[in-house]
């Protein structure tokens, strides 16, 4: 009993503090509320800007495949009972051979009209966009400048993706041309890989898998960071293999290499004829190149 009452006497000090009204500690309302700022480009244009894309770029290639189907492929071909005397019939030969080909065309109109209505938003954007630079993000006019970068880097996602996901993954380069958002060389191979807008290519260069040559870093702590945006120079045959990364502000000259995993560092100068791998990229000499390439094949 005289346990349980000191319990409950000890209890009722404990509630008495937590709740004493001497050290509750009182938050001006404003404090609580997160500042909120109106964007540059609303959300609603990015809403806009993707339903235009992508549903833009379906609109005509899909008038011309409904009119194909019913207007041509239906009435000929598909109400027509199946004989095999059909296979020797010309009439029908030609129309199997020609509707793969339609289809091929009606798709690539629909690539087109991606890039094209891209090229259209993307355009108003670059003009109102910054070039390069490094912003602070809590600046009112640097952010201005990023929300435009932001809607900018926001474009590009889906016709990126519907190229290289499509089988013909080689008309990334007229479309990143074409867009206006990078200087590709003629005879340069870009894989399956990660670009983005201001990075640009000299002549037959190489663009491994998976390799990531961005043109942004973001440096800071959380909520004070400033965003690095810088594009990227490259000259004429140099190879980028695969898993390699490359940083804002890269300039490299002619006929370098940077071998697999090799990673730079923001800013980096690479000179002309230079072998480059590790993180941060060293140029290698003749010894460390045949270590890391294996030694010389003696073709045994």
């Amino acid at each position: 009993k005289t346990m349980a009452n000191q319990t409950k006497i000890n209890k009722e000090k404990v509630e008495e503090q937590i709740f004493e009204i001497d050290s509750v500690v009182k938050f001006n309302e404003k404090n609580l509320k997160a500042e909120s700022k109106a964007l540059s480009v609303p959300y609603q244009a990015y809403i806009s800007s993707g339903w235009l894309i992508v549903g833009g770029s379906y609109i005509i290639p899909g008038f011309l495949f409904f009119l194909f189907l019913y207007g041509f492929l239906i009435p000929n071909l598909l109400t027509v009972p199946f004989s095999f005397v059909l296979l020797l019939n010309l009439k029908y030969i030609i129309i199997l051979l020609i509707t793969p080909l339609i289809l091929i065309i009606i798709y690539l109109i629909h690539l087109f009209f991606i890039a094209l209505i891209t090229r259209w938003i993307y355009k108003f954007a670059d003009k109102r966009g910054p070039i390069q630079g490094l912003f602070d993000r809590d600046l009112s006019e640097s952010s201005t400048l990023l929300d435009y970068y932001h809607f900018r880097s926001f474009l590009m996602k889906y016709p990126i993706f519907s190229i290289i996901r499509s089988p013909f993954p080689w008309l990334i380069k007229w479309e990143l041309r074409f867009i206006g958002s990078n200087k590709i060389g003629k005879g340069t191979v870009i894989e399956e890989s990660y670009i983005h807008s201001h990075i640009n290519f000299g002549k037959n260069c190489y663009y491994g898998t998976f390799a990531h040559i961005t043109n942004h870093l973001v440096d800071g702590v959380y909520g004070k960071e400033k965003l690095t945006f810088f594009g990227v120079e490259i000259g004429d045959n140099c190879v980028f293999n695969s898993l390699t990364g490359v940083l804002p502000g890269l300039e490299i000259g002619n006929n370098a290499t940077l071998l697999s995993k090799a990673t730079t560092m923001k800013y980096d100068k690479l000179g002309d004829n230079g072998i480059y791998a590790g993180f941060p990229v060293k140029r290698l000499n003749k010894d460390e190149i045949i270590k890391f390439t294996g030694g010389v094949y003696d073709g045994e």
